[in-house]
């Protein structure tokens, strides 16, 4: 059986960050694309929307431990060999658009298309903040 990596790592940083052993090879930044809300504005009622929910928050969970880790290691830099660790930073795209557990299984060209322009819209504010 494959399974996405929802409840292990997702993303797996730890072990994207194992690819580049070397301090000198590691990245100065991750920058990460949230699609899983942290909060929603309101409180899910239907079955559907219960377990949708369900399922944003065990990512989210499995999302923010990884974050959690980079953060560890960037804590223990005074402590840790130079020449295998170095500051990370992890920025973060996050989405704030709200979704239903239906928006999962669209395939619509007008849907996919109207999910590119606000991803193309959320990536120029990220752009900006970055510069």
């Amino acid at each position: 059986m494959y399974w996405d990596g929802l409840f292990s790592q997702n993303p797996p940083i730890r072990d994207f960050m194992r690819e580049f052993p070397d301090a000198d090879t590691k990245p100065d930044e991750i920058w990460l694309i949230q699609i899983n809300p942290q909060r929603r504005e309101h409180e899910p009622e239907a079955i559907a929307d219960i377990l949708n929910r369900r399922g944003e928050l065990a990512g989210n969970l499995s999302l923010h431990q990884e974050i959690d880790f980079l953060g560890e290691i960037n804590g223990l830099l005074p402590y840790l060999p130079k020449e295998r660790y170095k500051y990370i930073e992890v920025r973060k795209i996050e989405m704030l658009r709200e979704l239903d557990a239906a928006s999962k299984m669209d395939r619509r060209p007008s849907f996919i298309r109207e999910m590119f322009a606000y991803g193309e819209g959320q990536t120029e504010g990220f752009l900006e903040g970055v510069s």
